[in-house]
C-alpha cells in the first residue's frame, strides 16, 4: 500500500501501509507542495498505524531540511499517530530533529487526540 493521501478542511492526511521509505514520503510532499503552492496547508497529520517503517537519524535530519524548504506550503505543524512502541520511539526521534529545523511534530497513539492537536483544538 505505501502511501495515500487526501486533503481535508487544509489538512494535508497522509495514510501509511505497509513498506514506505523516505524517498517515497519526499515524492509526496513535493507532490502536494506543487499543486498547492501560494494555497497553504493547515498541518500534516500522518496516521502511520499500519507501517512497516525504520530509518536512521541522518534520514530524520534530510527528510527536516527537505520539509523546512516547503514549510511555506505544506506546514511546520504535523502530527503522526502510531500504534507501538518502536514507531513511538522513532517518532520522538524525527520530532526532536525536526524541531531544529522549525518543524513541530506531535507523536500520539490516539488519532482525535493527534487531530485536536493539529487544529488547535482545546489548547490554551
Amino acid at each position: 500500500m505505501g502511501l495515500n493521501y487526501q486533503i481535508e478542511n487544509d489538512v494535508f492526511h497522509i495514510t501509511g501501509g505497509g513498506k514506505w521509505d523516505f524517498r517515497q514520503m519526499k515524492e509526496l510532499l513535493q507532490e502536494v507542495a506543487d499543486v498547492r503552492a501560494g494555497n497553504p496547508l493547515k498541518g500534516v497529520l500522518f496516521d502511520d498505524r499500519n507501517s512497516k517503517f525504520d530509518a536512521r537519524q541522518y534520514d530524520f535530519d534530510d527528510m527536516a531540511r527537505f520539509r523546512k524548504s516547503i514549510s511555506d506550503t505544506i506546514s511546520r505543524r504535523m502530527a503522526v499517530v502510531v500504534s507501538d512502541d518502536l514507531h513511538f520511539a522513532l517518532g520522538r526521534l524525527s520530532s526532536v530533529v525536526h524541531e531544529g529545523h522549525g518543524i513541530e511534530i506531535e507523536v500520539s497513539r490516539d488519532i482525535e487526540e493527534a487531530r485536536k492537536w493539529l487544529t488547535f483544538e482545546g489548547t490554551v
